[in-house]
């Protein structure tokens, strides 16, 4: 796939799964925010693995050595056989510095794998303000329930 550079000198690359052990310290930092904000849901533990078999497409942003930002990407194919590139995972820092490379990296990955759209799960308003100057839209939002912390309201 094309590497992306910004003309701030950001480099937006994806990165082979053979590398993901060697870069790992670094690009483990950026996914810890996500993995902790959705601890009932993946373990660091798995999510690794799943890094490591290849099962996520990884992206990074880099300045120098420097990694700014790690995203993880996977292919979904509906029952369609439509295909979606799926991002559940994405942390980072100075995103004016690097967004618009992801946004272009993204929409050819997209279009190289046959997607017909790219998601982006659990987006915080902040980002998803940013991503709509880039073609994206908000289309649903996602209700949580606290199971434990109301199920003494609900039960007889």
């Amino acid at each position: 796939m094309a590497e992306d550079t910004d003309t701030t000198g950001v480099n937006v690359v994806m990165v082979h799964k053979d590398e993901i052990v060697n870069l790992w310290p670094q690009i483990a930092p950026h996914f810890q925010r996500v993995l902790e904000r959705n601890q009932d849901t993946i373990t660091p533990k798995a999510f690794y693995d799943r890094c490591v078999r290849g099962d996520y497409l990884i992206i990074v942003a880099t300045r120098g050595d420097e990694i700014m930002m790690a995203m993880a990407s996977e292919l979904v194919t509906c029952d369609t056989g439509k295909k979606i590139l799926l991002i559940p995972q994405l942390s980072g820092y100075d995103m004016s510095e690097w967004l618009n490379s992801l946004v272009a990296q993204l929409y050819r990955i997209a279009d190289e794998l046959g997607c017909f759209k790219v998601m982006i799960c659990g987006a915080r308003k902040g980002w998803a303000k940013e991503m709509i100057q880039h073609g994206g839209y908000v289309d649903t939002v996602t209700v949580e329930f606290d199971v434990k912390a109301n199920i003494a309201k609900y039960k007889d």
